[in-house]
């Protein structure tokens, strides 16, 4: 309706002003008004016409190149506009809409270098491109989205602004284009350093998590990607058609979980959700050629269970998750961690990840410790908030067989996580 009143309008206009210089042209008489009238005369015509020329029936599509990556990556975005009719156009605005999601730098090792200043990475990204397409029906341009920031982005839509020879008459629509693109954490090597026993021991320091030792083959099973080629049954494999895997005793029983603090509580450090977010991610990543099975919990506004036997599937659903996940709820992470652990299987290997430690966090650390195999702790924080109290707590938890590491911005710019396991 308001469309329709404008271009009314705007053909009044027209008609007005081609009454008074043919007015003009009347009343002045003689060469010189005559000539301003038939010489304005083709803009005039043209004007009309531009009038009802419906832009809004162009066909606008975006191209995505690749609608997943990681943090950091770039993103190459294509703009196609078709127009049926060769109208001449002489100018042509083109405005791609960037979610406000997008409005901020991606995370990376540099961002750590200011740990302590937990503050937004914004940046403002505008994409407008101007064109001078005269009768060309094909339109295209081109350009790229760079440091783009972990989560899901959708676009929804695309301007397109036009005008007349003179800018009397303008032309502005909005084309409701979807597209999404989805921004994977980015991820690095874990390193296993060397800890106080492998000292004592003589034993080096390894490149990789632990190697699962071998002893008694109990079963067999499917074929899995990751398994070693050396563990492959051939004798079963020939007999059921199918590639066979064997099942060792100690495979069976190793079972590790990821436990991240995904609490919206005051204060949070943004970097550092981003770098625990970062770190699980690696820790899934590092896992996954392992024969030791990593499930996930997520604990924020509600608890997320993902379980490490449900296959590829559930590998590629939980990389969405981290794609996603932001911190929400209320509810003391210590408390909800309490009533979770009900749940954990006894005799698991827990990797807990939080931004965190006080006493209450503390309890709930050690009342983990009586029902698991092994409790590895992840605390996430600048070293400047680093308080004595909290210095006094991980020396207790260590004393009682946890092993507690502290990333802070020393270790974040590192290329790979160096971690004690």
């Amino acid at each position: 309706m308001l469309r329709s009143i404008g271009t009314v309008f705007k053909l009044l206009q027209l008609i007005v002003l081609f009454g008074l210089l043919f007015s003009y042209a009347m009343f002045q008489g003689g060469f010189v008004s005559w000539f301003l009238f038939y010489s304005f005369l083709p803009f005039m015509v043209y004007m009309g016409l531009f009038v009802f020329y419906p832009v809004s029936k162009w066909d606008v599509v975006r191209n995505v190149t690749q609608d997943t990556t990681y943090v950091g990556e770039q993103i190459s975005v294509e703009i196609k506009i078709h127009r049926r009719m060769p109208f001449p156009i002489f100018y042509c605005l083109v405005e791609d809409f960037l979610p406000g999601s997008l409005q901020q730098k991606g995370t990376n090792r540099n961002s750590y270098h200011h740990f302590d200043q937990s503050k937004e990475r914004s940046e403002t990204r505008k994409v407008k491109k101007v064109f001078f397409p005269w009768f060309k029906r094909k339109i295209h341009c081109t350009y790229l989205l760079t440091d783009v920031p972990r989560g899901e982005h959708e676009l929804h839509a695309i301007r397109i602004k036009t005008t007349d020879l003179l800018g009397f008459i303008k032309k502005d629509y909005v084309f409701e284009v979807e597209d999404s693109l989805l921004v994977y954490p980015a991820y690095r090597d874990v390193v296993r350093t060397e800890s106080m026993t492998s000292k004592q021991t003589g034993t080096a320091p390894s490149n990789t998590l632990d190697q699962q030792q071998t002893n008694m083959v109990t079963s067999i099973r499917e074929y899995v990607p990751g398994d070693r080629f050396s563990w492959i049954d051939w004798k079963a494999t020939a007999r059921k058609g199918a590639m066979m895997t064997k099942e060792f005793e100690q495979e069976r029983s190793s079972e590790s979980l990821v436990i991240v603090d995904g609490v919206a509580y005051p204060g949070l450090n943004k970097l550092a959700f981003e770098a625990s977010v970062e770190l699980s991610h690696s820790l899934i990543e590092a896992y996954k050629h392992q024969a030791s099975t990593l499930s996930f919990l997520s604990i924020g506004k509600e608890a997320v269970w993902f379980s490490g036997q449900q296959g590829a599937g559930q590998t590629t659903a939980l990389k969405k998750f981290l794609a996603k996940v932001e911190p929400s709820g209320d509810v003391p992470f210590p408390l909800q961690l309490s009533q979770q652990a009900k749940r954990i299987e006894q005799g698991s290997t827990i990797l807990l990840v939080i931004t965190y430690l006080d006493e209450s966090m503390q309890q709930a650390i050690m009342q983990l410790k009586q029902k698991s195999k092994q409790v590895i702790v992840y605390i996430i924080q600048p070293a400047s908030t680093i308080s004595e109290q909290q210095t006094r707590l991980m020396y207790q938890l260590q004393v009682q067989g946890v092993r507690v590491n502290v990333l802070t911005e020393e270790q974040l710019i590192q290329k790979e996580f160096e971690v004690n396991m």
